[in-house]
C-alpha cells in the first residue's frame, strides 16, 4: 500500500504543493498551514524515503532527480483526481466554478476570511484561485474567468469591472508604530526598518519621492518577493510595510494594521476584475465580481474612504484621518 511507504497521509499533498510553488511558504498559503509545517512534513517525508526530494536555497528550493520523479507521478494523479471530480460537479447543472486569478496576499489577509459569507450566499459557486506572490499589473488573464488587475484608466472602461482606485500608505502593528513612530517622526532613538516587495516599482524610495516624504537616517530594509510574506512581516511587527488598500482594508477595519505615515500615493492607476478578452464573462463571475465589489466597498465606507462616482475613472479618493 502506498501509505505504508509515507509517513502521514497528508505528506503527499504538502510535497505536490510545494514541488508545483517552488517555495514552502507559498505552499504553506495554499494549503491553509504555516511554512514550518510544510518544511516539518516535508523533512518527514524525504527522512522516510531516505532520501532528499528538494535542493534548499534560502526561500526557493529546487527539485531533485527523485523529487522532479515523485512531482510527475503526484501531479498526474492529483490531475486525474480533480478532472473526475470536476466531472461529478457537471453532474449538477446549476453548480459552477470559477477560476479568480489574484495575489496570494489579497487572498490569505483580505478573501479567505470573507468565505464563509460568501459560501453562504452563493452554495452553488465553488471557487478555485490562481495565486500570484507579487503585482498584478500588466498580467495575463490565461485560463482565469476573473482577475484583479492595475492599469490606468482609459476612455470607454467596463465601468462594471471597477472595483477601486489604487492608493499606496505606509501601515505597521499598532505595537510597532507605538514603539517606533511614524515615517516622517520615528521616536526617540528609534530607526525604522521598511519591508519591500522585491523589484516592484513601488519601492520605499519611490513613495518618499513621490510623496515629498523622507526616509529618515539610518534605517533597515527587508526585501522578500511574496507580498503576504511583506504583510506578515508587518504584521509581526518587525517593520513598516506598503500597504496597497485592494488588499489592506480589512487589516485597517480590524486594527491589526495601522498608518504608519501621513502621506499616500495616489498612484491614478486603477483596480479593475477583468474577464477573459477571448469570452463573455459568465453569470457565475459576474455574481463574484459584484460580491467583491460590495465588500470593498463596504470596508471603504467603513474606514470613511469615499469615491464618487464609484466607477469614474479620475475621481479623487479621500481618505480618512489618522486615527
Amino acid at each position: 500500500m502506498l501509505w505504508n511507504r509515507l509517513p502521514s497521509p497528508s505528506s503527499l499533498f504538502f510535497f505536490e504543493a510545494a514541488a508545483r510553488a517552488g517555495n514552502f511558504s507559498q505552499a504553506a498559503l495554499e494549503l491553509g498551514v504555516t511554512q514550518p509545517a510544510v518544511s516539518r512534513t516535508i523533512a518527514a517525508l524525504e527522512a522516510h524515503l531516505g532520501r532528499p526530494l528538494f535542493n534548499r536555497h534560502g526561500p526557493k528550493v529546487e527539485l531533485t532527480s527523485c523529487g522532479e520523479q515523485l512531482s510527475k507521478a503526484a501531479s498526474t494523479a492529483f490531475g486525474a483526481m480533480d478532472d473526475l471530480i470536476e466531472s461529478w460537479d457537471h453532474l449538477d447543472p446549476d453548480r459552477q466554478t470559477v477560476l479568480l486569478s489574484i495575489s496570494s496576499a489579497m487572498a490569505s489577509q483580505w478573501l479567505i476570511p470573507r468565505l464563509g459569507d460568501f459560501r453562504s450566499r452563493f452554495p452553488k459557486i465553488d471557487l478555485r484561485f490562481e495565486l500570484i506572490a507579487g503585482g498584478v499589473s500588466g498580467l495575463p488573464l490565461n485560463k482565469c474567468d476573473l482577475g484583479l488587475r492595475i492599469a490606468p484608466p482609459v476612455d470607454g472602461f467596463d465601468s462594471s469591472a471597477f472595483y477601486i482606485q489604487e492608493r499606496i500608505q505606509a501601515i505597521g502593528s499598532a505595537v510597532y508604530v507605538k514603539e517606533h513612530g511614524i515615517l516622517e517622526r520615528p521616536a526617540p532613538g528609534k530607526t525604522h526598518t521598511f519591508i519591500a516587495l522585491t523589484d516592484h516599482w513601488c519601492s520605499w524610495q519611490e513613495f518618499a519621492a513621490r510623496t515629498g516624504s523622507k526616509l529618515p537616517e539610518p534605517h533597515q530594509i527587508l526585501t522578500f518577493a511574496d507580498y503576504s510574506v511583506v504583510l506578515q512581516t508587518a504584521l509581526s511587527g518587525q517593520g513598516l510595510a506598503l500597504g496597497w488598500i485592494s488588499v489592506t482594508s480589512k487589516l485597517l477595519l480590524d486594527n491589526v494594521l495601522v498608518p504608519g505615515s501621513e502621506a499616500f500615493l495616489d498612484t491614478g492607476k486603477n483596480c479593475y476584475l477583468i474577464g477573459p478578452s477571448n469570452r463573455p464573462i459568465s453569470p457565475a463571475a459576474e455574481v463574484v465580481r459584484e460580491w467583491m465589489i460590495e465588500q470593498i466597498w463596504s470596508d471603504v465606507d467603513a474606514l470613511g474612504h469615499r469615491s464618487a462616482p464609484r466607477a469614474s475613472s479620475s475621481a479623487p479618493l479621500a481618505l480618512p484621518d489618522r486615527p
